[in-house]
């Protein structure tokens, strides 16, 4: 296991919460959505391409910059703040799974049951609302399934269009931030349907190595 810090920032009424840390499983890569991404994404595909060989790095290298890429910056169009990614080539996933985690600007009040945001977040036929504890505390967490739209014409596809081309089950988790005035919500999700309740069993367990980081 690896260990990810988190880059996100808020307030509390015993100091000061700097952002999170999280265990990362082998194969998960860590990429901040600032000035580091590039960086990162650059260190990742050095990695994933390293099992392939040689005359098969050139065309991957090209694919998957454009698509982790614009996947990373659409992560950032919609407000977060790191991005946790999981590549397989050896087994061709250019993207295995992945989490997005954004900073939420309120929170349900301290006695608000877990179970109860959770139910109230399950808005679509066939959510699977439930609760996690991470710490001390019990979070509302969601799994969802959403069907996929096909593969798109090569060429002319986005990032976007990759993600929605095949079937996808998501696992949304809700952190209250120490002071209770945020949320931290993990988004994960994967396009693996063999091995999707694997990975769903996989993400709580990320969600709940999750530990503040104080100033």
């Amino acid at each position: 296991m690896g260990e990810a810090e988190g880059s996100g920032t808020a307030g509390t009424r015993n100091g000061r919460v700097v952002g999170w840390s999280l265990l990362l499983p082998p194969g998960w890569w860590h990429v901040p959505v600032d000035e580091r991404r590039n960086r990162s994404l650059s260190a990742l595909l050095d990695r994933v391409l390293s099992s392939l060989p040689r005359d098969r790095i050139a065309l991957w290298r090209h694919e998957l910059t454009a698509q982790l890429t614009g996947f990373v910056e659409q992560a950032a169009e919609r407000g977060a703040s790191d991005v946790y990614l999981l590549a397989d080539l050896r087994r061709g996933l250019p993207l295995a799974a992945s989490c997005l985690a954004t900073i939420l600007p309120f929170a349900p009040p301290d006695d608000a049951p877990a179970i109860a945001l959770a139910h109230a977040l399950a808005d679509r036929d066939g959510d699977e609302p439930g609760v996690l504890t991470v710490g001390d505390r019990t979070c509302a967490r969601i799994r969802r399934r959403e069907p996929g739209t096909g593969l798109p014409e090569p060429g002319t596809a986005t990032a976007e269009d990759y993600a929605r081309a095949l079937p996808t089950t998501r696992l949304e988790v809700y952190l209250p931030f120490p002071d209770g005035g945020r949320m931290l919500l993990l988004s994960f999700s994967t396009s693996v349907e063999p091995v999707a309740d694997a990975m769903v069993t996989l993400f709580e367990a990320m969600a709940e190595s999750l530990r503040w980081r104080w100033e």
